[in-house]
Parts: structure tokens; sequence; C-alpha cells
């Protein structure tokens, strides 16, 4: 008998094949990027070099273990430069910020007219 079997034999070996394992996949998504220009002011430096200063003489070193202070110091450096810089907001222009007092008039107009229609 040749039928049924062969061909559950068949898919079983290839099954067989195409078994696999995948690693896991993380999507974090695209973390936003940040604005370096400001860095380039000496007002936003010593900005920077002030808050840094405030923020490490109420910082206690030394009571804990190295790995605790190194995540510590990092987390508030990285705090400190993240609340000074910020994100971007828009990288392109949008297309409408030329005209946009006239899409306003007409967004307006609209709503005018539907306000007065008997409801």
């Amino acid at each position: 008998m040749f039928g049924a079997e062969c061909w559950t034999d068949h898919r079983l070996i290839v099954s067989k094949f195409n078994l696999g394992i995948k690693s896991r996949q993380h999507h974090q998504g695209r973390k936003p990027t940040k604005t370096h220009s400001k860095l380039g002011s000496t007002t936003a430096t010593e900005h920077l070099a002030r808050d840094l200063d405030g923020k490490m003489q109420d910082l206690q070193f030394g009571q804990t273990n190295v790995n605790e202070d190194k995540t510590t110091l990092r987390d508030t450096v990285c705090l400190s430069i993240y609340e000074l810089i910020g994100h971007t907001v828009h990288k392109n222009d949008d297309w409408f910020d030329k005209n946009i007092k006239e899409i306003k008039s007409i967004f307006f107009l609209k709503n005018m007219r539907q306000q007065s229609l008997p409801k």
C-alpha cells in the first residue's frame, strides 16, 4: 500500500527539516534622538557643570558596593544631560507649516458651518 502512508511519511520528514528554534525578538522601538547642538553653547555647558556639581555633592560613594555606585553615577549624569538636551521633537518640517493660517481659517469656517446646522 503506497498511498496514504507514503504521503504522511513524506510530510513527517519535511516537518522535521522545517523545525527550528528561533531566538526571541525584543522589539523595543526606535529610541528618540538627542539634539547635541545645545552642548555647543557655553551657557549650556556651564549650566550642565553647575547641575552636575550640585548632584554629585548629594551622592555618597563608598557606602555600597562598586557596581551600585557606578550605576547611580551613570544614572545621575544621564538624567542631567537628558534634562538639558532633551530629545528632538521634529526632524523634518511639516508641509503645512507655510499655510497654517489658511488651514486654521478653513477649519474655523467648517466648524462654524457644522454648528449652524440644525440638529
